[in-house]
């Protein structure tokens, strides 16, 4: 599947959990990942942030079509990243693969280039074994969208009990701190600048 290459007038919208806007639902285009983005790809039009704490992908797909559809154009950057909310509220890794595919569909059909990432290790041990599933099986259903930015091959918020490295995670165990965006965020790049 082709990959976004550069452009001066493009949008890119990020849409997800509060892992996506640093645990602050009411922060838009704050967020660590969103500024670093925008530092480094300085070319592009706009960077959104549409994220809010406790979203599951089931969520993103009902609000996509109102949500985000109508305000952006084809060729945008779309990158959604929620999965981790559906295990903790018990879905189970098929059905939240399902939903993450429905989620990339309503995208790709929008037009947009679209991403999404796989988890990270967090202090939720309930939901590890699922986490750990989840990012070996979502890889297998690709093409399904432009692509899966690897998150989890990123060793200090992968390694056992990550979570608890201050320089890296709050103390929540859960939300990064700037540095540990930083990280997710060249990950970001790397994906979205592949030629």
């Amino acid at each position: 599947m082709a990959h976004y290459k550069q452009s001066t007038d493009r949008n890119i919208i990020f849409h997800g959990n509060s892992l996506f806007n640093y645990g602050n639902a009411n922060l838009v285009s704050g967020w660590a990942v969103s500024n670093f983005v925008r530092t480094n790809l300085a070319n592009k039009k706009a960077v959104f942030d549409y994220s809010q704490g406790g979203k599951t992908t089931s969520q993103i797909v009902t609000e996509f079509p109102t949500r985000i559809a109508p305000f952006f154009k084809r060729g945008d950057i779309y990158i959604f990243w929620d999965t981790i909310n559906d295990l903790n509220v018990g879905r189970t890794v098929a059905q939240t693969i399902v939903s993450t595919k429905a989620a990339a569909e309503l995208a790709i059909a929008q037009g947009y280039r679209v991403y999404t990432l796989n988890c990270i290790n967090i202090n939720n041990a309930p939901v590890e074994a699922s986490r750990l599933l989840y990012n070996a099986q979502i890889v297998l259903e690709t093409p399904f969208c432009d692509g899966i930015i690897d998150i989890a091959s990123i060793s200090v918020l992968n390694a056992a009990n990550s979570f608890s490295n201050p320089t890296f995670y709050n103390a929540d165990g859960v939300h990064l701190t700037t540095a540990g965006y930083n990280l997710i965020g060249q990950k970001i790049i790397d994906s979205i600048n592949v030629n």
